[in-house]
């Protein structure tokens, strides 16, 4: 008896091979997607995250500068009200305005130059002739308190201190620079329109003690040109009358100081004041050159912080990088600055780049994997 022969189907086993290989492939593709997919969602939320913690850094950064730079502002401002009736210093204030005012012109002129040339103009004597009593009182308070009032100036770190009388004469100065002696009321000289003769002026117009006025930075020409901004109040004597003025020139060298701390601010970073004329308030520590008055930032954010909105934003630095900017409003006595923060992108996310870099490589490396094994698949199909 004889057996068929056993026929083996290898067409169909082949078929199904292929489709399984197919299939295979299919879900390698698929997999890698969805791998790729959430790598890439899981790693955006990372970098959203990580975006806005450097972002919220950088905002508490402005938002301390501005507290600080407030905190400096308004110090000045309440020990301007508190010198100018304090008994020793309104004592010395009203001695030196009453002096002043009962020189002759010619004795003020000779006093002037005194102090600014250190001896008398030549024919200055002879327009003076025989100096009155009130020339040798104001001499001799002179030789006594200026030491003590250039102490005094250098512990608060003022450029400058001035005695007013009513009528805008500048009878008093520290520095004794070429404003001393002169007049300051309206239309009262070459440096009637400064700032120092604004803030003069203003300081009259006050009523009551324990108010001041503050003039903000413009180039000052007896300081040789230099940024100068002002405080002033009035001064009273023992019978409330007022008597005077009592002005202090800022001190840029402790602004620039308060706003150069660089604490969370890297090699790139800084923080700086913009007044309405759009120039700088401050000098840049990332310049060798001045920037107060000098550098002007005209930007969408400042405009914006100018106008009392606090602005996050992306920008260009002044040498070209790309920043990240907060720039936040502040009010001071009427006047309005922007304070603002930038640093370079690049140094911003520098501390989360090891991140970017992890989850690049881990998906180039699954999609280096899915390939070659689907091109070993598609070999053995």
């Amino acid at each position: 008896m004889s057996r068929k022969p056993i026929i083996f189907d290898t067409g169909e086993k082949a078929r199904k091979a292929k489709r399984f290989n197919r299939l295979l492939r299919l879900g390698l593709v698929g997999l890698a997607i969805a791998a790729i997919a959430g790598a890439s969602v899981y790693f955006y939320g990372i970098w959203r995250a990580e975006e806005r913690a450097a972002t919220l850094r950088l905002h508490t950064i402005t938002e301390l500068r501005r507290s600080a730079l407030k905190r400096f502002l308004n110090s000045h401002a309440r020990e301007t009200a508190l010198w100018a009736n304090n008994g020793k210093m309104r004592k010395v204030a009203v001695e030196f305005i009453t002096h002043w005012k009962k020189m002759t012109p010619a004795e003020r002129s000779g006093m002037r130059h005194r102090f600014i040339d250190a001896k008398l103009r030549k024919g200055d004597d002879k327009k003076m002739k025989e100096p009155g009593d009130a020339f040798f009182d104001y001499n001799d308070l002179h030789a006594l308190v200026i030491g003590e009032m250039r102490n005094f100036m250098a512990h608060h770190g003022y450029y400058d201190i001035f005695f007013f009388t009513p009528a805008g004469d500048l009878a008093f100065s520290v520095a004794k620079e070429d404003d001393f002696g002169r007049h300051f009321a309206t239309g009262g000289g070459a440096y009637a329109d400064s700032g120092l003769g604004r803030a003069f002026r203003r300081a009259m117009a006050l009523s009551g003690k324990n108010k001041v006025v503050f003039e903000d930075f413009r180039p000052y020409a007896p300081s040789n040109g230099a940024p100068a901004a002002f405080f002033a109040a009035p001064i009273f004597d023992e019978s409330d009358r007022k008597v005077g003025v009592y002005a202090i020139q800022l001190p840029v060298k402790k602004l620039d100081q308060l706003m150069q701390y660089s604490a969370g601010l890297g090699d790139s970073g800084e923080t700086y004041a913009v007044g309405p004329d759009f120039l700088m308030r401050n000098n840049s520590r990332l310049s060798k050159q001045p920037t107060l008055l000098k550098r002007k930032v005209e930007t969408a954010a400042v405009k914006k912080a100018l106008a009392g909105q606090e602005v996050t934003t992306t920008g260009v630095s002044a040498s070209g990088a790309r920043t990240r900017v907060i720039a936040l409003p502040m009010t001071f006595l009427g006047v309005r600055w922007a304070v603002v923060t930038e640093m370079e992108l690049a140094e911003l996310r520098e501390p989360y780049m090891p991140y970017v870099w992890f989850y690049g490589f881990t998906v180039l490396f699954i999609i280096l994997m899915v390939a070659a094994q689907y091109w070993m698949l598609k070999r053995a199909k």
